[in-house]
């Protein structure tokens, strides 16, 4: 059983996982302004995708990046979400 991972840890693994997500997706507006006040001295912006065009663009897309090539590139989602093909 050599490189194989039992139920439990891929579960763990993919909720460890969706909660990395989950807090970048939380952190990314105050990660932002909070960047955009101290840099600049901008005071809150309109929306959150006013900030891709200020001087927190790579703060912003590196979040969004980091939390989507996480979605699909993970063993665990291809093993928890593969199709069971049951012999009748």
């Amino acid at each position: 059983m050599t490189g194989a991972r039992s139920a439990s840890s891929v579960k763990k693994s993919y909720y460890t996982q969706r909660t990395l997500i989950g807090l970048a997706g939380f952190s990314l507006p105050t990660a932002v302004w909070l960047g955009s006040w101290a840099l600049d001295g901008e005071a809150l912006l309109g929306s959150i995708s006013t900030y891709y065009y200020s001087s927190m663009r790579d703060v912003f897309v590196a979040i969004l990046i980091g939390g989507s090539r996480r979605c699909g590139s993970s063993p665990s989602w291809r093993i928890l979400h593969a199709p069971s093909y049951s012999e009748s």
